[in-house]
């Protein structure tokens, strides 16, 4: 296993900055999530890790060895991209033998591993069939298996998932999961798709702009966001924000008053946004809420839940609610425990 350090990583590509200042370190058998809107240098950033790309500055360090400069075929990394780059014309067999022949291995040993890859990923029976022959989640299991079969110390995955359907990317990343814990191969893997990352990180590093917004698990990012960015990209429906202003024990966001114990006496005065999951919103009474008045304008039917679009004194706050509103006049209940406080430059404010 290998650990993976990043630090203070920079690339450019003329004057765009792809990358900007990125550090953060993936532990021994880790599985690692860059996750973050299109464009945000994460798929650049593996890139760098991979040896494709040379970075401007900076350092990639794999067990505290200095790979920057070395060739991507020299670092024992193996890559899986989003399009699979599964050869047409190749059995599936000869796919996933493909860099073990490259390496000039004997063929004993490459019918070894290559039946050995296959039997991890349960595609044995495929082993004869072309490409065309497959579906998109088989196609995805060659790629993967073809990545394994020369035992990388760094397993890079570059959105693996976001070719298959909704059905079938529910069932893949569940046995991309148990596979990686499995072998414990030190994984870093790329993906926009929130869910996906929540679900199969150990930990997570939200980009945006190049540069690293927060680095931690799930329950980290999602109860206590950095930043007003990561607050609405991690969270589905997104979190309600609503602007407020600091007075002397409370926060006065206009539709109601929310008040806290020690607020700073430099904070008085000062704008803020307020956010809060549609989660923490509820239309039966709870502990420790406020209470406001509002009016349903839309409700988004979801089988076992609701979505609730309310009108509280000119903003829309979304909830989730198991209860369907009989008429449009509803009382919400918000969490005063599970409010979030962000500054005018959008960084979390412990209050």
């Amino acid at each position: 296993m290998v650990r993976v350090d990043l630090e203070n990583v920079t690339k450019r590509f003329g004057n765009v900055v792809a990358v900007d200042n990125v550090s953060f370190s993936v532990e021994h058998g880790e599985l690692f999530v860059l996750l973050g809107p299109s464009g945000c240098g994460k798929t650049t950033t593996l890139r760098i890790i991979a040896g494709l790309e040379t970075p401007d500055s900076g350092r990639v360090l794999f067990n505290n060895r200095d790979v920057t400069l070395i060739p991507a075929r020299r670092r024992n990394v193996a890559m899986v991209f989003q399009s699979y780059a599964v050869w047409p014309h190749m059995k599936v067999f000869d796919n996933i033998a493909l860099p073990l022949k490259i390496k000039k291995m004997p063929r004993e040993e490459i019918e070894k591993r290559v039946k050995f890859a296959a039997e991890m990923l349960s595609i044995n029976h495929l082993l004869e069939r072309y490409p065309f022959q497959l579906s998109g989640g088989e196609r995805q299991r060659v790629a993967v298996a073809r990545a394994l079969v020369v035992d990388p110390d760094v397993l890079l995955m570059d959105e693996p998932l976001s070719n298959l359907d909704a059905l079938l990317r529910v069932q893949a990343r569940a046995e991309l999961k148990k596979l990686q814990r499995d072998l414990k191969i030190t994984t870093i893997y790329v993906t926009h798709d929130q869910v996906e990352a929540m679900v199969l990180a150990d930990r997570i590093a939200v980009m945006n702009k190049g540069k690293i917004m927060q680095v931690g698990t799930s329950d980290e990012i999602y109860n206590r966001p950095a930043s007003k960015f990561v607050a609405h990209f991690i969270g589905t429906p997104p979190m309600n924000f609503f602007e407020g202003v600091v007075e002397e024990s409370f926060i006065n966001v206009g539709f109601a008053k929310f008040p806290f114990k020690n607020i700073p006496i430099e904070l008085i005065g000062k704008r803020v946004v307020v956010g809060i999951r549609p989660s923490d919103i509820s239309v039966t009474p709870i502990v420790n809420s406020i209470q406001v008045k509002g009016y349903t304008i839309l409700v988004e039917n979801l089988g076992s839940e609701y979505i609730l679009h309310v009108d509280v004194g000119g903003i829309v706050l979304r909830a989730i609610s198991k209860i369907k509103p009989t008429s449009s006049e509803i009382l919400l209940y918000l969490d005063q425990g599970k409010l979030h406080v962000f500054s005018e430059d959008e960084t979390r404010l412990n209050l």
